[in-house]
């Protein structure tokens, strides 16, 4: 499965391994997005791209089913 986009080199260290979302108390705001706190998880809201990173979401989740953990 591939889904990748060109981006920052501080992108990914922005993110790190925390899902997508833009609900609850925000904690920290920076040139690549904002990250909140929601029931004790954290999320990530990246500030460009959002509607390419919906669509190759959606993609893998409807062309490969059960690749996504619930």
């Amino acid at each position: 499965m591939h889904a990748i986009f060109a981006s920052e080199s501080s992108a990914n260290g922005s993110r790190g391994n925390m899902p997508f979302g833009n609900k609850g108390k925000l904690i920290k705001s920076d040139i690549c997005g904002d990250t909140y706190s929601l029931n004790g998880k954290r999320l990530f809201d990246p500030r460009l791209n959002k509607g390419a990173l919906a669509r190759a979401s959606l993609y893998i989740l409807v062309c490969y089913k059960g690749c996504a953990n619930s």
